[in-house]
């Protein structure tokens, strides 16, 4: 069976004041039915870029997009609608993602009103743990968990083998972010449906992720088994971001990395590996040489030293 869904070598660039800005570059990745890939990073390292790429709602320079087998990147507009069901989105902002003019009814029979198709609003409603007598009311009349729900509803109504989500809790408290997630997860195993799953909190994700993927400035730096890379951590950056995670018990000791520099410009990055200025381990291979991706024990990494 082919996978859900397929990045092989996606790039997208823009123009910026006559100068290039590479937001991805050169990233493959695959999703498995009922898998959920989660990618973490910094704000600005072209997750976000990546998620809308492999929901096709933008275009890439290079490189091909996948849905189950099925090439959708040279589509059009007009193809791509029609093969739209496939994947859907859901955004970081519930509240903008949510007209306040239409009920949450209306919100959620969007999908059907667009295809043409029937569907049930009230099941829907229901699958994402609302009362239908929500269904009445409009969103401004929703906590913020209740909302995010409702983009989950609408975008579960065409029934697609593949949601993306872009920091689908950031907006939320922490006790509301564990209810979505676990909400997610109940969703996933009723009905086989793939995540890719955008955050920049690794600690958030790994207790949800089958994979992780690691995004600094463009490229996937690492990528392997959510609780491999986790617990044996092999790119200084993936480690730097779990120990600046917020930790659970206060008296559990974290070997703390001192990160010294500045990350480069998008604009204009280094001929070496892009974290070189900002690593502790980096030597003078790092900063001529792009490091290449290696397999270490079923992880890829990108980096001259990992071990």
């Amino acid at each position: 069976m082919s996978p859900v869904l397929e990045l092989d070598a996606v790039a997208k660039r823009y123009a910026v004041g006559g100068r290039t800005l590479t937001a991805v570059d050169g990233v493959s990745l695959r999703i498995e039915a009922g898998e959920t890939y989660a990618l973490v990073g910094e704000s600005g390292c072209g997750k976000s870029t990546l998620a809308r790429i492999a929901a096709m709602l933008g275009g890439t320079d290079e490189g091909r997009v996948r849905w189950s087998g099925k090439e959708v990147s040279h589509l059009g507009r007009r193809r791509i609608r029609a093969e739209r069901s496939h994947t859907q989105f859901v955004f970081q902002d519930p509240s903008a993602a949510l007209s306040p003019r239409m009920t949450v009814g209306e919100a959620v029979a969007e999908p059907f009103t667009i295809t043409g198709r029937s569907g049930d609003v009230p099941a829907l409603l229901h699958a994402v743990g609302l009362d239908e007598a929500l269904a009445a009311r409009y969103p401004a009349q929703l906590s913020g968990g209740q909302r995010q729900r409702v983009v989950i509803a609408r975008a579960l109504a065409l029934e697609p083998r593949l949601l993306v989500l872009d920091e689908p809790v950031a907006s939320l408290d922490v006790s509301v972010q564990a209810q979505v997630l676990n909400l997610l997860a109940d969703l996933q195993e009723e009905r086989a449906i793939s995540y890719l799953l955008i955050a920049h909190d690794l600690a958030v994700v790994s207790s949800v992720a089958d994979r992780i993927g690691v995004m600094y400035l463009g490229r996937v730096v690492e990528e392997g088994p959510a609780t491999e890379v986790v617990a044996r951590p092999r790119h200084p950056y993936t480690q730097l971001l779990i120990a600046s995670a917020p930790r659970r018990d206060p008296g559990e000791r974290v070997e703390r990395i001192v990160v010294s520099g500045d990350p480069p410009s998008p604009l204009d990055l280094p001929p070496g590996c892009a974290f070189a200025s900002r690593c502790p381990a980096a030597t003078a291979v790092c900063l001529t040489q792009a490091p290449p991706p290696r397999e270490l024990d079923g992880v890829t990494v990108r980096c001259h030293h990992a071990a």
